[in-house]
């Protein structure tokens, strides 16, 4: 059986006519296959045809560019004042992207305190293995400054201390807090207490009609200097980090009347979805009825959740006895979060599916 085949439909992504595919799965004595074009089902009519006539079960399937609606603002959430807490701004240079496979090599922070700065922090943790040379030509990190660095084991502890029950600031912190959280857990420390704004969601919100919204754009935005010689330094980037927040704080103010994180929780962030990166998952219908879900679904992907492209909520999802939900493979979320997540976050990845997809091993 064949459960993701797409045809000329899915434009730039299949080269094949649906009767060119029955005539593979015939000689190859293929009982079923199911066709699944990106966010499209007009090859329907002729795949039924086709594979009707040569013998071969027809299983009615589609690919859709899912996202979640929430607006990604905090990763774990609590109660303050925007103007008055106390953040702990930071980053971190790593081996790698992987939360798993890679290691911190330096961490950057600059605290703010009630909207003042109060202390700069900085220092080197040493790998296990020689740090690749793409890594140092990206953030000029030798093995030479890393070879008296703190331990893995010291350095991530006392990342935590820092900011455990704080609040964290991270511009993509998708990808700094969930590092933190991976290593906290190998070190077996309590994650519960572990927050963080990103920047980056926020940036959404404020700037829609923007295209870029790196570090070196948000910068630009709020007239702080962004020497791109010095970037890609953890503790650099903290802190032209630390300004633009102080910058956001005040316009998030002055603009919206956002002055705390409840109120920053509840924004309308509609237009903003659209910025954010769309993942395949594979839907397939059982029956006659989950044909029709499935159409419904895909005009709805179309029509009212159109947003920079077609787009299925997959947050919205619930169980259906009509339809399966596949993980998909090397455009899904579930895979990026296998090679470059958290163990936390592939298991949050695998929950809505009803089956996952191994990429092929090539």
């Amino acid at each position: 059986i064949e459960l993701a085949a797409r045809t000329i439909m899915s434009t730039q992504d299949g080269i094949s006519k649906p009767s060119e595919y029955i005539d593979v799965a015939k000689n190859s004595k293929i009982n079923a296959i199911a066709i699944t074009d990106l966010d499209s089902v007009q090859s329907f009519p002729v795949f039924e045809k086709e594979a009707k006539a040569n013998k071969i079960k027809p299983i009615y399937g589609v690919t859709l560019s899912s996202i979640t609606t929430s607006n990604d603002i905090f990763y774990g959430y609590k109660d303050f004042n925007l103007k008055k807490a106390k953040y702990i701004v930071f980053d971190l240079e790593t081996t790698g992207l992987s939360a798993r496979f890679n290691e911190v090599i330096e961490f950057g922070a600059i605290v703010i305190d009630n909207g003042i700065i109060t202390e700069h922090i900085q220092f080197f943790l040493k790998p296990s293995k020689h740090i690749p040379k793409s890594i140092t030509d990206i953030t000029k990190i030798t093995d030479d400054d890393v070879k008296d660095g703190l331990s893995q084991e010291e350095g991530i502890k006392k990342i935590y201390e820092l900011l455990n029950g704080n609040i964290g600031v991270a511009h993509n912190a998708n990808f700094d807090i969930n590092i933190c959280k991976q290593n906290f857990t190998k070190y077996g420390l309590d994650i519960s207490q572990i927050y963080c704004v990103d920047t980056l969601a926020i940036s959404w919100f404020l700037f829609p009609d923007e295209r870029k919204h790196n570090l070196n754009s948000l910068c630009n935005r709020f007239n702080i200097n962004y020497t791109k010689s010095a970037a890609h330094r953890a503790d650099y980037d903290a802190e032209v980090l630390a300004n633009c927040w102080l910058g956001i704080i005040n316009k998030l103010n002055k603009e919206y009347k956002i002055k705390t994180s409840e109120q920053l929780n509840d924004v309308d962030f509609k237009e903003s979805l659209g910025k954010k990166f769309s993942y395949e998952i594979r839907m397939l219908a059982k029956n006659q009825a989950g044909i029709k879900k499935m159409f419904k679904y895909v005009s709805e992907s179309l029509t009212t959740n159109y947003n920079n492209g077609p787009k299925f909520y997959i947050d919205k999802w619930k169980k259906d006895n009509d339809l399966l939900l596949g993980s998909g493979t090397h455009s899904s979320y579930l895979w990026e979060q296998v090679i470059n997540g958290s163990d936390e976050n592939i298991l949050k990845a695998i929950a809505p599916f009803d089956y996952i997809e191994l990429p092929p091993i090539s």
